[in-house]
């Protein structure tokens, strides 16, 4: 069926946040916080491999130290990650419910 009107901003994020609420506000915060949390540690490891292959140097290889601070950064983004999801959660919800009291 071909569609004959294209849905407004704010009726695309009202389906978005119902389904969101669907899966409840755990759920949300947990999947959001891992996806924003691994991203920035991901860079963080490709940005290393790369160095190491760019330029490589014999007193680099001790990657003991490297884990150690893996495993901090890892732990310091996800409790970012986290804490930014259910941030968010509540501001989508006060955009959420001010959309439907002025319809």
């Amino acid at each position: 069926m071909i569609r004959l009107f294209k849905l407004t901003k704010e009726e695309r994020f009202i389906k978005w946040w119902e389904k969101q609420k669907q899966k409840g506000k755990h759920k949300y915060a947990l999947v959001n916080g891992l996806v924003l949390g691994i991203a920035p540690v991901l860079g963080s490891i490709i940005g290393r491999i790369v160095n190491e292959y760019a330029f490589p140097s014999p007193e680099d290889y001790y990657y003991g130290q490297y884990v150690g601070i893996l495993i901090i950064k890892v732990t310091i983004a996800l409790i970012i990650g986290i804490w930014g999801s259910y941030s968010n959660w509540e501001m989508y919800e006060h955009r959420y419910k001010d959309l439907m009291s002025d319809n």
